[in-house]
């Protein structure tokens, strides 16, 4: 008898605070461990060799949410990460991920699976530091310092949102400037250079 999923995976908060009409669970994976997506590894024709594609991408607001089979819940490094990779929705579906061109994908995205149903993609919360500045030019300035360390940052609201990590610490301490730890979504701007990998710390 296959060994049970791991607890992570069995989540059902999201799931329940999900969209509309996302449809009762599938035969789960037994063996998929969180995180949501997984890069290829060891086996890996083998089984994505059960499973159905992603092939398609669109955009948020450009689908209705309510026609989603399942959610998918993906980190911003998740979100960000290059190549095909298998994921597990928050209902237990098992897919591929493998669209053309590997593109970043954001909260509200759809996935579209080869059979035509559609996946929600939903940004997990993550640790974040939220920056705050008494004028937009200090609010500016520190986006600039944090942006020539290529960082990735997140701006609106008239605050700034970084993930939780040294670097970044280091930035705004050095700088004096008013910041507080939050938990949520990461969606952070694209630039015009690359980025530091979520992961690694280094530029990708």
């Amino acid at each position: 008898m296959p060994a049970p999923a791991p607890a992570a995976v069995r989540r059902t908060a999201v799931a329940a605070a999900g969209p509309r009409g996302v449809g009762p669970a599938s035969p789960r994976l037994s063996g998929i461990p969180a995180p949501a997506c997984r890069p290829d590894g060891e086996g890996a024709a083998v089984v994505e060799a059960l499973l159905p594609r992603a092939t398609s991408l669109h955009r948020a607001g450009a689908w209705q949410e309510d026609a989603a089979r399942d959610a998918v819940v993906l980190s911003y490094a998740d979100r960000s990460r290059l190549g095909r990779r298998r994921c597990l929705g928050e209902g237990g579906l098992a897919f591929v991920l493998d669209l053309p061109g590997a593109p970043v994908l954001h909260d509200g995205d759809g996935l579209e699976l080869e059979d035509g149903s559609l996946v929600l993609v939903r940004a997990a919360d993550e640790p974040l530091v939220e920056v705050a500045a008494a004028t937009p030019d200090q609010l500016a300035r520190i986006a600039w310092h944090l942006g020539s360390r290529r960082l990735p940052c997140e701006i609106g609201g008239g605050r700034l949102r970084i993930r939780d990590e040294p670097d970044g610490l280091r930035v705004l301490e050095r700088l004096g400037a008013r910041f507080a730890r939050v938990r949520a979504p990461f969606d952070p701007d694209g630039g015009a250079g690359p980025m530091r990998d979520p992961d690694r710390g280094r530029s990708a």
